[in-house]
């Protein structure tokens, strides 16, 4: 290893000393840990599997308080474009319409969803105007929709939901449209 150091002028090539040094402390630390472990477990565990977890587990580092708190914090799984630029109609979303690009060729026919997931889905990508949206909260219904989201719903949602029936109701009732 020494001869990989040298350049070939005659000179030491530093960087490579140092990486070798540096991997070698962390090679001499990594043992020193795992014997240290196996002295301790062979004294405190009950059978071969437990001295063997016990030992591989010596070079892992304790979780910090910072990644034991992003544990606890939700994450979503989509993200909808209101809130990732701000408002519908940005230009982004306008060169895509004009290009035809993120068209989806999929039925616009409204059906009345079977879970959560598939109402989600269906409010996200067919329900982009006010008059679609109360058409499906009525194709739904009210005891479909506690039904579906009995165990859970996401804030954001409710508020596309009130905010829709909120702006229907603005209107002294829905949309002429709507049956």
């Amino acid at each position: 290893m020494a001869g990989m150091a040298i350049n070939p002028d005659g000179s030491l090539n530093t960087k490579k000393l140092q990486k070798e040094l540096i991997q070698g402390l962390e090679d001499d630390r990594n043992y020193q840990r795992t014997d240290d472990m196996k002295k301790r477990a062979i004294h405190v565990a009950g059978t071969y599997d437990e001295f063997r977890n016990m030992v591989l587990c010596a070079n892992q580092q304790p979780v910090t308080r910072k990644e034991l708190e992003s544990l606890s914090k939700p994450s979503k799984g989509w993200q909808n474009s209101r809130t990732q630029s701000g408002l519908p109609g940005t230009s982004s979303a306008r060169a895509k319409k004009k290009t035809g690009q993120g068209e989806i060729k999929a039925s616009k026919k409204l059906e009345v969803p079977k879970n959560s997931v598939e109402f989600e889905r269906d409010w996200r990508r067919k329900c982009n105007t006010d008059l679609k949206k109360i058409k499906y909260l009525r194709l739904v219904g009210p005891r479909r929709l506690a039904a579906l989201f009995a165990g859970d719903l996401d804030a954001a949602l409710l508020g596309q939901l009130l905010g829709a029936l909120g702006r229907a109701l603005a209107l002294d009732g829905p949309p002429p449209d709507v049956p």
